[in-house]
């Protein structure tokens, strides 16, 4: 059964128990104890939902892993929405950020641990596209502190397989 396959018939057996759930309210009339139940899920849900919303901006915020996996937690307890599919399209975003600034901290360490100008090349292009602008001004400075080695210079000039000036064996 292919994908579609199966969407359709879902969507058909989700109509057809919608349809027996309304017509069995109608024809035995609705209790107040399942009003209160309604009021109490969708009180519930509007809950849920708020806590979301609060721990996805604060993951885009702090862009720690912390705040993300408490982000996740928190979206995946809603109810399938178009909201929750923002909500979760936001997080994906902060989850980005966060492994972009991991990767710039890591090549900035290792930069620094070798000293190496290409590190520091490929670690200074990491850090531009950095977006949080403390993360960003706290790599650079440690980008700027890094001296590269300087590669050894020989203090006495290499001598070529050829003498060119036979003057000083005459």
């Amino acid at each position: 059964m292919t994908k579609s396959q199966k969407e359709a018939l879902y969507w058909m057996l989700s109509v057809l128990t919608i349809t027996l759930i309304g017509g069995s309210c109608l024809i035995f009339g609705s209790h107040p104890q399942t009003q209160d139940k309604v009021a109490k899920h969708s009180k519930s849900a509007a809950s849920l939902l708020k806590k979301a919303v609060k721990a996805v901006n604060d993951a885009d915020r702090l862009a720690t892993a912390a705040a993300i996996q408490e982000a996740q937690k928190a979206v995946d307890k809603l109810a399938e929405s178009s909201k929750k599919k923002t909500l979760q399209e936001q997080l994906n975003v902060a989850k980005a950020k966060q492994e972009q600034e991991d990767a710039a901290t890591q090549a900035v360490k290792a930069a620094e641990e070798t000293l190496n100008q290409n590190l520091k090349d490929i670690a200074q292009k990491a850090v531009n596209d950095l977006s949080n602008k403390g993360k960003k001004a706290a790599l650079q400075s440690r980008l700027d502190a890094i001296l590269p080695a300087k590669p050894i210079i020989d203090e006495f000039p290499r001598q070529s397989g050829e003498i060119t000036d036979n003057s000083y064996w005459t």
